[in-house]
């Protein structure tokens, strides 16, 4: 004849009670007090007046060395698995090669890049933010040195639309 230990439920059920506390205190913690990948130190765009936005794109358009390497790590962790086929990138390849979809300006680079284009198979990446999206420009047309800038009109047409 088998007994059954009315006790045996009890332990199953504070240790899971235990585990659950513990993980909740853990996800907590994580929340509270980890920052993740996104760097907190920069301030976001929201909030700003015109100017001040106007401001800090013309920080962001500069293609500077600091800037070609952010955007190659950008580019390597919010990007490449969107392209990659084997081990030729074959998004990479269209800017060394020069044969993009449009001219391949900083603004059409950019518009590109954040809007996406679905016939090019171009993947959208609005996720991250505008000057990270700048970073990738400026890295993908450190790729190919020949492609053309931006017209003085577009530029002027680009901060109008800014803000």
């Amino acid at each position: 004849m088998i007994t059954k230990n009315p006790h045996a439920n009890w332990t199953g059920m504070i240790a899971f009670i235990g585990c659950m506390a513990a993980t909740t205190v853990f996800f907590i913690y994580v929340l509270a007090f980890q920052p993740g990948p996104v760097d907190q130190t920069k301030t976001p765009a929201i909030g700003l007046t015109k100017e001040q936005y106007i401001e800090r794109k013309e920080v962001w358009i500069k293609s500077t060395p600091e800037a070609i390497a952010r955007g190659e790590a950008s580019y390597k962790l919010n990007c490449a698995f969107f392209y990659q086929e084997g081990k030729t990138d074959k998004f990479l390849e269209m800017f060394k090669s020069g044969d993009l979809p449009n001219k391949g300006t900083e603004l059409e680079i950019f518009r590109m890049i954040s809007k996406g284009n679905t016939e090019q198979g171009i993947m959208k990446i609005d996720h991250i933010r505008e000057d990270e999206r700048w970073d990738i420009v400026h890295y993908l047309r450190s790729l190919n040195t020949n492609l053309p800038s931006t017209s003085r009109s577009d530029w002027k047409q680009f901060f109008k639309e800014g803000a």
